[in-house]
This record gives C-alpha cells, structure tokens and sequence, in this order.
C-alpha cells in the first residue's frame, strides 16, 4: 500500500528534512556522520568536519532502526545558508535523549540571534528579531524514552507537541525570525567549540516546515513519523492515525469515494469534521465509527493542497450456517485445537494495528444473539485490544504486533443468549509488507 511521506508537503513549505534511514543522504567517516542532506535537495545540509565532534550512525539505535546518534555531549551537526524570513514554523523531531537540552534548532549567526528550540525540559522557546524570548511552559517530563516532538510558533503563540498532543502554549507573538542556520544536538548557533546546549541522544528524523500549518497537517506529520519509527503506540487514542499510516494526499477530490454499501470500516474522525458524518453523540472530541455502513461513505480532512482519507476497512469473516442445533453447535469448528483453524486472514504487518470482526449471523438461531462475554485470544507475539460484541451478532476486535515471519493464531469463543457455545480460529500469517 502506497502512504504518505513528506514528499507531499509543497515546495514553499519545505526547509529541511533528515532522515536516518535514508543511508544515500549520508556521508560516513569510519562509523561516524559527518555530512546528512536534506531529502528535499535544498542544500541545507548537515556537516560536521571536525571528526572529534561528529555523531555516529547507529544502525539500530532508535527503536530498532538506524539513528543519528551523539554518544557524548560533544557531537553536534550543522547547516548554514542564505537568511530566509519566518513568520510561522515547525520542527518535527523523532529522537530519544538522556542529557535534557536540543534536538534541533532553528537560528541565526546575527547578533540579534532569533531562534526556536526546544527548551532545557520539555517545551519549546522561540525569540524573533525584535522580541524578547518567549517560552511554553515546560512539562514534568524528563526521561529517556523514544519520542516524537513538534516545536512551533506563529504569529501569535509558542508551543509544543509531545507524542500527537500539544502538550503546552504560550499565547504570545514573537514577530518575524529571519534565520540562516539549523543545527542539530546544539542550541548554538557557530561552528565553534563554544557550543551549548548540547544533547546526548539519538535522533531517527527531522522535518522542518514554515508557512501556516493546520491541526490535520500537523498530525499528518505525527501519523508518517509514528508508523515509520513504530511509534504508533505512542499517539494517543483520539489521533485520527492510531489504528493506520496516512494514505496519500490526492491533488483533488470531486466526489466522494465510496466504501461498498453495509461494509464495516473503523474511522477516527477528527472533531473539525465530526458534523459532516452522519452518527449520533458525535460531538466529542475525536468520534471513533464502527459498525455498519447504510450508505456510502469516505471520510477525508484537507492537508497540504489536496485531501486524504480516513476510512479503514475491516477485515470480516462470516461463520456459516450451524451443521447441526445440538447442545455444542460446531459448525466448522476444527477438531485438534489449534492444528485446525476455519479461517485464513490476509497477512499482517508487524508494525499494523488492524480491525477485525466475525459475523455470527448466520450461525445463531431466529431470536438468539451472542452475550458480552465473548473471549477474543491470540498465540504467538500479536496484541488483542478492544474485543466487544456488537449488535447481537458482531465480534470486533483489533490486532497490534507481532513478529515478522510468524503464524499467530486467534480464536474466538462466544455464548448465545440460549445458552450455547462454540468457536473459531484464524490462521494470521505476519510478514512485512
């Protein structure tokens, strides 16, 4: 499946993006860094050529996959370039560090020194070219966990996104920044050994836009970065990208897509969009959609120029007719425990989280309805979440993990309200996609 990248965000936008697990953007010393572009070939690039300071390319180190990483407190990579005027800008930061201070920094080398960083805890600081540093309050936070970050600023206030939250604000304007620098492990902004501010810790990327970012767009950012870096975990269960990566922004939508009619899809619908679908209670914050669809259906939100879509199929599995109304219906129920299984489901991604459900309908007898107490179990590395019974006749559940390579095997039991028992077992192959 095709999902979004940064590669979407529009020209005028674009000021920096590091990646760590890009290797053809890297220049090696040894097992040093000493030279990181920028995917988006503007040039501004990172350099280190004082081999002493140059952080190492760790090619497991921020959760299993390669990191920039400074070791000590002396490491640090910089780019410098023609001035540029700032009214609005973010610094997306996927990284991990054990001493508090920088990740990234935007900045200047003019006396007057604008700049937005993060602060010494968890917060961000932003000073422009007349004003005086303002600063979003920093949160308790000080631990050495695997993170994704957003520092920001606009016309009007300073703040900080911590794992798809934003976390604190500063209603506060700072004006224009013109900048000329972007450094990373360090708040300074020279090429001296005078630094400050300097970080122990890993960093997997860095996207660094400008201009006027709406909330779908930043957790549009949030939503690539968590699923590449197996951060998804992370987000919280109201991000519109906890349950699936971002699809593609499409340059123009003129109808809706349409989900086949009655056909089960799982969305996060952000609160901006929540009136436009048609479900009731939906004046919460984040609604979540599951269940049947009377009608056709696609759910998209506006980001960068274009739409996307955050309708996700369910994957469904019907359970035929009973073969018999005795005591214990088994139907197809497979005899030899786990060597048996009635369904194959398509294979899954180690880093997916995936819906899921069994349609009992058609097995359960005129007036029967399965109970609450439905189990949903797995063998094998997989993660079952949120199993319920729904309508009478629905197991839903979803699946999270799982190791590469491997067979997990689900099964579910339920009990009628005419007090019968049965059950079924998926076969869930997981391999990387």
């Amino acid at each position: 499946m095709t999902l979004w990248t940064p590669a979407q965000i529009p020209v005028a936008q674009r000021l920096a993006w590091y990646d760590a697990q890009d290797a053809s953007t890297i220049t090696l010393n040894g097992g040093d860094i000493a030279q990181i572009n920028d995917k988006w070939g503007s040039g501004r690039n990172q350099v280190q050529s004082t081999a002493a300071n140059q952080p190492a390319y760790n090619p497991t180190g921020f959760n299993g996959r390669p990191s920039i990483s400074a070791g000590t407190a002396d490491k640090w990579l910089f780019s410098q370039f023609a001035p540029l005027d700032l009214t609005q800008a973010r610094i997306f930061v996927v990284g991990r560090r054990t001493i508090d201070s920088q990740f990234a920094t935007l900045g200047s080398s003019s006396s007057v020194a604008p700049f937005l960083r993060a602060s010494s805890g968890w917060g961000t600081q932003a000073r422009g070219n007349t004003a005086a540093l303002v600063g979003s309050p920093n949160i308790a936070l000080l631990d050495t966990q695997n993170r994704i970050l957003c520092l920001g600023f606009s016309g009007s206030e300073v703040f900080f996104r911590l794992d798809g939250v934003r976390a604190s604000t500063a209603s506060s304007a700072i004006g224009a920044m013109t900048i000329n620098r972007i450094a990373l492990f360090t708040q300074a902004m020279t090429t001296s050994l005078g630094v400050s501010g300097l970080t122990v810790g890993d960093v997997g990327e860095v996207i660094v836009v400008t201009g006027s970012l709406s909330l779908a767009e930043e957790e549009l950012i949030e939503g690539y970065l968590a699923w590449k870096w197996g951060l998804q975990a992370s987000l919280p269960a109201n991000h519109p990208y906890k349950i699936g990566a971002p699809l593609p922004v499409e340059a123009a939508i003129t109808a809706t897509v349409p989900v086949v009619a009655a056909a089960q899809v799982d969305v996060i619908v952000p609160a901006s969009i929540a009136a436009e679908v048609p479900v009731a209670g939906s004046a919460s914050a984040v609604t979540i959609i599951e269940g049947a669809v009377a009608a056709n259906l696609e759910i998209t939100v506006s980001a960068f120029g274009g739409t996307l879509s955050l309708t996700r199929p369910r994957h469904r599995f019907i359970v035929p007719p009973a073969l018999s109304q005795g005591a214990l219906r088994s139907g197809a129920r497979p005899s030899g425990g786990l060597a048996g299984y009635s369904f194959t489901a398509e294979a899954k991604d180690p880093e997916a989280v995936l819906g899921y459900e069994m349609d009992w309908g058609e097995w359960l007898s005129e007036g029967e309805t399965l109970v609450q107490a439905a189990k949903v179990r797995a063998t094998g590395n997989v993660e079952i979440a949120f199993e319920r019974v729904e309508e009478g006749r629905f197991v839903r559940w979803r699946v999270s993990g799982g190791e590469a390579g491997e067979d997990a095997f689900i099964t579910i039991t339920i009990d009628t309200s005419s007090g019968q028992t049965d059950e079924r077992t998926i076969r869930l192959p997981v391999r990387e996609r």
